[in-house]
């Protein structure tokens, strides 16, 4: 019992989720103070509960990530009914729910994309890992262990570095969209962004696919659209990364 008890709490200390395997607070959530760290799936709660701590020292600050997580964690079922249902009467500019978002019902969906996939979760920790080498590299060289430096130069993490370091600011790039977003609160700026999302990825019948859904005049199902192309986006090129990664000749060309 006082395992189970102490449970959430361990894993906001190693910052992974046993269960599913996921970080709770992701990389790019750590660059930033706690009160903001939230990502697309955060509750609304947790985010008002975190902002009404960001005028506190980083210190004592609440992180969004965490709370949701803790919630989850002891009151497992009934946290995730509470947090959806109040999410989805209270916060009528998120993006709407897919089916496999709902309580009960979900066990029953799958729907695409992924909120996360194995390619996902392997690209963070390939990334950690190539920006750890780096690190480690650079402080033996200040205490000149050039052994140690010679050896890590070779390790495969640090060949991989310019690459993992390309891809970390891809999916920088991907999460700063996902929180312009999700920070817009009119029809308007959700259209605009829609609109710079066509020109970017040179997807001009972006708008035209969003109309003929019926989607365009709803905030809530707008947001979702353009939420589940960001995380294709994304998925699709953290399993390009990792399936190139695994090639001897692209490793050693670095």
């Amino acid at each position: 019992m006082a395992q189970s008890a102490l449970a959430p709490l361990y894993e906001l200390a190693i910052n992974r989720d046993r269960f599913t395997g996921r970080p709770v607070e992701t990389q790019a959530m750590q660059g930033v103070q706690p009160f903001a760290r939230s990502g697309p799936y955060t509750s609304g709660i947790a985010r008002l509960i975190g902002e009404a701590t960001k005028a506190l020292p980083p210190s004592m600050q609440l992180s969004p990530a965490q709370l949701d997580h803790l919630l989850q964690g002891y009151f497992n079922t009934w946290a995730t009914y509470g947090l959806t249902f109040a999410d989805a009467v209270g916060f009528d500019a998120k993006p709407a729910l897919r089916f496999d978002q709902w309580p009960v019902v979900r066990r029953f969906f799958r729907q695409e994309p992924a909120p996360n996939t194995k390619f996902v979760t392997e690209l963070h920790d390939a990334i950690a890992a190539a920006t750890s080498a780096r690190q480690t590299m650079r402080l033996m060289l200040r205490r000149g262990d050039e052994g140690t430096v010679s050896d890590l130069a070779q390790s495969r993490e640090n060949l991989a570095y310019r690459q993992m370091s390309f891809a970390d600011r891809r999916l920088q790039g991907i999460n700063k969209q996902v929180r312009t977003l999700y920070s817009a609160d009119s029809l308007e700026a959700v259209q605009k962004f829609a609109e710079y999302r066509a020109q970017v990825t040179k997807t001009p019948n972006l708008v035209s696919e969003a109309k003929l859904r019926g989607v365009w005049t709803d905030l809530g199902a707008l947001k979702r659209f353009l939420l589940n192309g960001l995380v294709q986006e994304r998925n699709e090129f953290a399993r390009t990364v990792m399936e190139n990664a695994r090639q001897p000749a692209a490793a050693a060309g670095r």
